[in-house]
This record gives structure tokens, sequence and C-alpha cells, in this order.
């Protein structure tokens, strides 16, 4: 499906949000079988992480090693939230 759309010739720059909490393992699995195909269509992934642990965090840093540069990391607390919009600044 990535792919498809890649070939539909995105003319603007988008992102994949992927939010997550507690879910390491299933985020590696995704990020194993999907990351290559997203960064072919020039499409960043962005992880937002409210984990208890570091887990996510370490996950997404060992594919940023592995030289993957359309991979982001954010960590929120529900707290840190705007209810009203979900712009954030990523790192």
């Amino acid at each position: 499906m990535i792919r498809k759309i890649c070939e539909e010739k995105i003319k603007k720059k988008l992102a994949f949000i992927l939010p997550t909490c507690n879910r390491a393992a299933s985020i590696h699995f995704y990020l194993e079988q999907q990351l290559d195909a997203f960064a072919d269509c020039k499409i960043d992934v962005i992880v937002f992480d409210s984990s208890d642990t570091k887990e996510t965090k370490k996950v997404v840093d060992s594919f940023k090693k592995q030289g993957k540069k359309n991979l982001f990391y954010q960590f929120y607390k529900e707290e840190d939230v705007d209810r009203r919009s979900i712009d954030r600044k990523v790192y």
C-alpha cells in the first residue's frame, strides 16, 4: 500500500504518525517491515510515545543508528498535549 501511494507521485511532504504506549516490540516489528518503503517514498515516520519505559526510544534509536533518516521520536505525557491541537515540535 505504501508503494502504491508513492507511485501516485506525492508532491507534498508527508509524515506518518505512529502513536504508541508500551509497545516497543510492536513498533520494532512495524518499523522493520515498513520503514524502508516509507523512505523510498520520502515519507517521514514520527513515533509519538507515552510509554512508562525508554524501550520504544531504544528501538527508534537503533534504527536511527542504522542510518534511517526519515524516522523521528517524540516523548509526551498526557498532560503535555494541548487538546485543541496536535501540533508539536519534533526533534
